[in-house]
C-alpha cells in the first residue's frame, strides 16, 4: 500500500435532499487530501440528485441509478465505481469529523493485515448537537463482531481483502453493514481507534425506523447475515434458533407483546417458512 494511499468515501443517497450537501462538506473539509467522493443516488424522487450535481468535480464522482434498486445494490455499485486502496460509507444524513480520514489511514498504514478498522461515533439530534458519546471496545485477536456486535461508524476497509469476500450482497435490503463486517473479519485482522470520527444525525425519518415494524425488519435481515456468516464458517447452527428469539427480544424492548401479535407475528412466521 503506497504511503499516502487513496480514499474512497462512498455515499449511497435516496431522499436525503436536506441533509446530503452537509454529508459532502464533511468529506471536503478533511485534513487528509487524498480522497475520492463516489456517490450513487438510488432514483431520489426529491432534490437530492440535482443538489448532488453541484459537488461533481475530479474529487467527486456523481452517478445515478436508472430505478430505486435498495441500499444494497447501490452500496455494492458504489464499491465498483470508485478506486481508492481504502474505502468508508457515509450515510448521505451523517458528517465525518475533520480528522476522520487521516487517522483510519495512519491505523490502516500501521498493520497491513488489517483488513478493517472502526472507532467510536457520537449520536447528534437533527442539527449535529451531540446528545452521546457511543464508545466501542477495543479489538484484539479473538474480537468477532459475530459474537460481540460491536462493530459500528466509522469503519473504513482495505479494497485488497474486500476483493477476497463474495463483497456486499446486493439482495440485501438492510444489514449489508453486518453481512459486509462479517465478511471482513473473516480474511484479515480487525483494529479499533478509541476515537470519535463519526455524527451519527436522528431525525423525523431516522425516528420512524425505530418503530416495531422497522425494528423488526431490521432483525430479520440482521439474522440473515448471521445465518448466512455461519455457513461460511462451517459453525455449529444448533444455537441459531436461540440468536433468531434473542434478537426479537431486543427488537421488542420499547414495545408491548401484544403490539406484535397485532402487528407482526405473520410476517415473522411467513419469514421463517421460506428459510
Amino acid at each position: 500500500m503506497a504511503n499516502f494511499p487513496k480514499v474512497s468515501v462512498l455515499i449511497a443517497c435516496f431522499n436525503n435532499a436536506e441533509y446530503v450537501a452537509g454529508a459532502i462538506h464533511s468529506v471536503l473539509r478533511q485534513d487528509y487530501p487524498f480522497y475520492e467522493i463516489v456517490i450513487i443516488d438510488d432514483f431520489s424522487d426529491d432534490n437530492s440528485f440535482k443538489i448532488i450535481k453541484e459537488f461533481e468535480s475530479d474529487k467527486v464522482k456523481i452517478f445515478r441509478n436508472e430505478k430505486n434498486f435498495g441500499t444494497g445494490y447501490t452500496k455494492r455499485r458504489c464499491i465498483e465505481e470508485s478506486s481508492g486502496e481504502i474505502f468508508c460509507f457515509l450515510d448521505s444524513d451523517d458528517e465525518l469529523a475533520s480528522h476522520a480520514l487521516s487517522s483510519m489511514v495512519k491505523c490502516h498504514l500501521e498493520d497491513p493485515e488489517c483488513s478493517l478498522v472502526f472507532s467510536n461515533y457520537y449520536d447528534c439530534n437533527s442539527d449535529l448537537k451531540i446528545i452521546k458519546k457511543n464508545v466501542r471496545q477495543n479489538a484484539g485477536s479473538s474480537f468477532s463482531h459475530l459474537d460481540t456486535g460491536k462493530i459500528s461508524h466509522l469503519v473504513t476497509c482495505k479494497r485488497i481483502f474486500y476483493d477476497r469476500t463474495a463483497g456486499i450482497n446486493p439482495a440485501f435490503k438492510l444489514a449489508q453493514d453486518h453481512d459486509l463486517y462479517y465478511k471482513m473479519e473473516e480474511v484479515g485482522v480487525v483494529k479499533y481507534i478509541n476515537d470519535f470520527l463519526y455524527f451519527y444525525r436522528m431525525h423525523r425519518r431516522s425516528a420512524s425506523r425505530a418503530s416495531l415494524d422497522a425494528r423488526l425488519n431490521s432483525r430479520l435481515w440482521h439474522f440473515r447475515a448471521i445465518e448466512a456468516a455461519y455457513h461460511r464458517r462451517g459453525l455449529d447452527q444448533s444455537d441459531l434458533d436461540l440468536r433468531f428469539l434473542v434478537m426479537i427480544k431486543d427488537a421488542m424492548k420499547k414495545h408491548s407483546y401484544h403490539k406484535l401479535l397485532a402487528r407482526r407475528v405473520r410476517g415473522v412466521l411467513a419469514w421463517c417458512l421460506m428459510k
